[in-house]
């Protein structure tokens, strides 16, 4: 009997939903029921070489394709749209964002945490409290009221997060690099009036 699967080609067909079950998945029949949505029972029978040009032509897709910061986003009716102004972050924004990237990032670097992506996201994207033509304000950050739009969230597509997390990786450096400037000018600054 022939199965058709349909691969997605780029990030921009693959949900973060999809993405963390393929990641957090303890073994490749897990990988593959999450990449297809086939059953256990179907998966189990096919062959390990059509198992593994599924998983590595996945892993492309997951790497292939944009990571353009998309200001707004349209998941199923819910229109989920970017922080307009980091510079008026509030304190509690800040806080979570820090944590939740705490909990997805490790020291090093790597990307342990998936399951915590969609809450990152959550605190990024919002649904729109008010428009005036292109400029929008967001719904305020509650934690309780996360809930009402994970599940949008967590349909975004990968692209989309890869967007986002592009953006805030490039503003952190600027920001360490500037801070890092600032304190050296500082130092300087200090120092030459010591001497004085």
């Amino acid at each position: 009997m022939a199965v058709t699967v349909n691969i997605p080609k780029n990030a921009d067909a693959i949900t973060l939903s999809q993405f963390i079950k393929f990641k957090t998945s303890p073994n490749d029949l897990h990988k593959i029921m999450a990449i297809t949505g086939k059953s256990k029972e179907v998966v189990s029978k096919w062959q390990t070489a059509t198992v593994q040009q599924i998983l590595d032509t996945f892993e492309v897709s997951c790497n292939t394709g944009g990571n353009k910061l998309m200001r707004e986003i349209r998941i199923d009716g819910q229109l989920l749209a970017f922080m307009p102004d980091l510079n008026v972050m509030t304190l509690a924004e800040h806080i979570e964002l820090e944590t939740f990237a705490g909990q997805i990032w490790n020291e090093e670097g790597e990307l342990i945490g998936y399951q915590h992506l969609p809450n990152l996201m959550a605190v990024m994207y919002r649904p729109i409290k008010e428009r005036v033509g292109k400029f929008y304000k967001l719904k305020e950050y509650d934690p309780d009221t996360v809930p009402e739009y994970i599940e949008y969230v967590k349909e975004m597509p990968l692209s989309a997060v890869n967007g986002a997390l592009v953006f805030f990786s490039t503003i952190g450096q600027e920001l360490g690099s500037s801070s890092l400037q600032y304190l050296q000018k500082k130092l300087e600054e200090a120092m030459k009036e010591a001497r004085s």
